[in-house]
């Protein structure tokens, strides 16, 4: 192998000849230029060789340690003989008109999808505009690609929000049967699911079998009107943690009437997790609050709904858990029974395939490491695109400008 095609298979910069390489303690400039003397016309198809112009341009192209690497790469017009067009040669890793290659946006990717902007800033010397409208151009999580899977097996769709900033929720879409993200959609609002479930092709709708949410009543009425061969399933996590947050706000009131503080993690814990000593503390609390005793035994019966191993017998126990709930005159035990009357046919549909969002919620802890590992997102398109690229390998993100 010849030095000079070398340097090309070391810097990937195929079909061009290297004249020469500079090497100072900062950069490293080697001068290129396209190896054949001759174009193709674009227009007409014939081949020239009458050079229009000929310019230079300085191209960041990769690191070497800590050593930028820029081509001084010499591109040259041609007038075609035949119809006497002007055109530019064509060079596959140049990336359009800026100021550095295909080669140099790999590395900025693989880069952005463990480190900061501004660790990938300082270790390449790109700007953070630079690194946007690279990351932008890249990744496009609101143009999902289907599977060919996809299009021909069933599988289950998962939808959950997850916090952005300031108030802001983005909204996660899995494939839960293939485990794996399909999009972040920028909002949390309805008509935006609505859009984005309209544009799923017609052969990937019809393969949708089930759809996990969590109780809004809002992702409930979208999936049942735009996927209405789609079963609804209610995440058995969310029902417990609404029962949480109820047992929760009762601890509030009680302990406001009371002046007295309550702990708040022995009604929160599982039953079979407390202590002897969390017991105790209990059993005095469910004496001096018998409310709150109602509102912890049924979100522990709850839980043991969940353990039985039919539907039927599910909705046995639902339905005698709601009939007591019910008699009892506390308004707000009634308003829980007839929250679960409402969503009892979506809570029982779990028990024909055992269908949750267990994946989306570990999506979201990933998504929350993103953040945390950015030190926060004012952009959230930004967001989107930097938690979608944390989840896709890289070969399926550059095929764009693979030579």
């Amino acid at each position: 192998m010849s030095y000079s095609s070398g340097i090309v298979s070391l810097f990937h910069v195929p079909g061009c000849l290297v004249r020469d390489v500079e090497v100072t303690s900062t950069e490293i400039l080697v001068h290129v230029r396209k190896r054949r003397i001759t174009a193709v016309c674009p227009q007409c198809g014939k081949r020239t060789g009458v050079v229009h112009q000929r310019h230079i341009r300085k191209l960041l192209h990769t690191l070497v340690g800590t050593v930028k690497v820029f081509l001084l790469l010499t591109r040259r017009r041609f007038v075609c003989s035949s119809c006497n067009l002007i055109f530019a040669e064509d060079l596959s890793f140049l990336d359009g008109r800026k100021r550095r290659t295909k080669q140099l946006a790999e590395s900025i990717v693989s880069r952005l999808k463990k480190e900061s902007f501004r660790s990938t800033t300082e270790a390449i010397g790109v700007s953070y505009a630079g690194l946007r409208d690279c990351l932008i151009h890249v990744v496009d999580p609101f143009m999902p690609n289907w599977s060919e899977k996809e299009r021909s097996h069933p599988f289950s769709l998962g939808i959950d929000e997850h916090y952005a900033r300031r108030n802001r929720y983005v909204l996660s879409v899995t494939n839960l049967t293939a485990r794996k993200p399909i999009t972040f959609l920028p909002s949390d609002r309805i008509p935006l699911l609505v859009r984005f479930l309209r544009s799923i092709p017609p052969e990937v709708q019809a393969n949708i079998e089930e759809v996990c949410c969590d109780m809004k009543e809002g992702f409930i009425q979208t999936a049942l009107r735009e996927l209405p061969k789609a079963t609804v399933v209610i995440d058995h996590f969310h029902v417990i943690q609404d029962a949480n947050n109820r047992v929760q706000e009762a601890r509030k009131i009680e302990q406001y009437v009371a002046r007295a503080h309550i702990n708040w993690k022995v009604f929160t814990k599982n039953e079979e997790h407390l202590s002897p000593a969390e017991h105790r503390v209990l059993h005095i609390y469910c004496q001096s609050y018998p409310i709150l005793h109602c509102f912890w035994r049924v979100k522990e019966e709850l839980r043991d709904i969940y353990r039985s191993p039919t539907r039927d017998h599910a909705a046995e126990k639902l339905k005698h858990l709601r009939l007591r709930m019910e008699a009892l005159d506390i308004i707000e035990l009634k308003l829980w029974a007839r929250s679960l009357r409402r969503h009892e046919p979506y809570i029982l549909n779990f028990w024909n395939n055992k269908t949750t969002n267990a994946y989306t919620e570990g999506i979201h802890v990933k998504c929350k490491l993103t953040q945390r590992i950015s030190f926060g997102f004012r952009n959230i398109d930004v967001y989107i695109r930097k938690a979608m690229l944390a989840f896709l390998p890289l070969a399926a993100l550059l095929n764009y400008h693979r030579y």
